[in-house]
């Protein structure tokens, strides 16, 4: 089903998109809160919708005719909800920081820019909508807390301007960040680049214990999950020595932050690097079996499974499981990483010689016996 999409300052109401005069006259009333709505994929979504109004009261209100979204539920929605509902991407865009003036003076302020190849993207913003010459994008929850706060007239005294402070880097690196103090706060807004990472995939290796491999970060880009612009060997690492979090600085001024979506294949992937040499050997070679196992248990917890079929169920699992990047190289079964040896080649032995006369050679003649 396809919506028409009003966005305002408060929230997003999208409505049936009717493709003619004609239509409107022929096309059957949908009532989306009807227990058997006729839609499979649409069913999916306002699942998806009535569990995030449970945690989030309010947010998403389904009307018989119509759905309307608060931006703070439009920027937490997964990728597929949002595509179900016709809303925009997650930005393929670096969200860069910086701070002007001093901490404790009038002209302090946080501020913020998006940034494609090191070029600034002039954008407006409408709620959880970022509007380009590119196209619209939807900001992700962390980010919009974010830039919320960079939006709002920094307080003038010392103490409400380092707690912005505080709640700004909280909001862009989530509650488990260090605790740092103030100059290192202020450092680490200063140039500060943030890149969203919505997949990960593997990058297999030969390891002292047997196979072992590597982590890439991937973006969306339209239909396709792109690399992450950043030095990957820095992402692997950070996981490696860290386990799974909700961000990583990878560089100075660098962070990488984790979708909501991906983490849970993350946590697979993250325990997998440090698991006993067989375990690990196992899910190199078949990562998929360990990635549902895990995105199933924790759909199952959050009840997100409850009065499913079969059918629904799976392809909620699968559809949850796409964070979980298979490259064009890691399209096959891994069966072993070595180093390639020319095999030696024996030539073929040759038939022993046999003469065999020509068809109608007369052949010889011995006495009255032809040979």
């Amino acid at each position: 089903m396809e919506f028409d999409t009003n966005i305002t300052e408060t929230a997003v109401t999208l409505t049936p998109k009717v493709p003619s005069v004609i239509g409107k006259l022929i096309a059957k009333k949908r009532d989306f809160t009807a227990a058997n709505i006729g839609d499979h994929d649409l069913s999916l979504v306002l699942g998806d919708l009535a569990a995030l109004n449970e945690e989030m009261p309010g947010s998403a209100i389904v009307f018989e005719d119509r759905i309307v979204l608060k931006h703070c539920a439009v920027s937490q929605l997964d990728g597929t909800t949002a595509r179900g509902l016709g809303l925009p991407p997650l930005p393929d865009l670096t969200f860069a920081t910086d701070v002007q003036g001093i901490v404790g003076n009038l002209d302090f302020r946080l501020r913020y820019r998006w940034m494609r190849d090191g070029m600034h993207v002039p954008s407006r913003r409408t709620g959880s909508i970022l509007h380009t010459a590119g196209g619209d994008y939807r900001i992700p929850r962390a980010l919009l807390d974010a830039i919320i706060l960079a939006d709002t007239p920094t307080p003038p005294d010392l103490p409400e301007q380092w707690n912005a402070l505080a709640r700004f880097r909280r909001a862009l690196l989530g509650t488990d960040v260090d605790q740092v103090g103030k100059i290192a706060m202020t450092d680490f807004l200063t140039n500060l680049e943030v890149h969203l990472a919505s997949g990960f995939s593997i990058e297999p290796t030969n390891g002292p214990e047997g196979l072992d491999f590597e982590v890439q970060a991937h973006e969306t880009r339209g239909a396709d999950a792109a690399l992450v612009p950043v030095d990957q060997s820095q992402v692997s690492a950070g996981i490696r020595e860290r386990g799974a979090l909700p961000a990583y600085r990878l560089s100075a001024g660098s962070y990488l932050v984790v979708d909501l979506a991906a983490q849970t294949v993350l946590e697979v992937i993250a325990k997998l690097q440090k698991a006993r040499p067989n375990e690990r050997d196992a899910f190199v070679r078949n990562p998929l079996p360990f990635i549902t196992e895990a995105v199933e248990a924790d759909l199952s917890a959050s009840s997100s499974l409850d009065q499913l079929g079969d059918a629904d169920r799976q392809d909620v699992v699968e559809k949850a499981t796409a964070a979980f990047v298979e490259t064009e190289g890691y399209a096959d079964r891994v069966e072993g990483i070595g180093e390639y040896t020319k095999p030696e080649l024996v030539p073929a032995r040759e038939p022993p010689f046999r003469q065999v006369p020509a068809p109608n050679s007369p052949g010889l003649t011995a006495g009255n016996r032809r040979i």
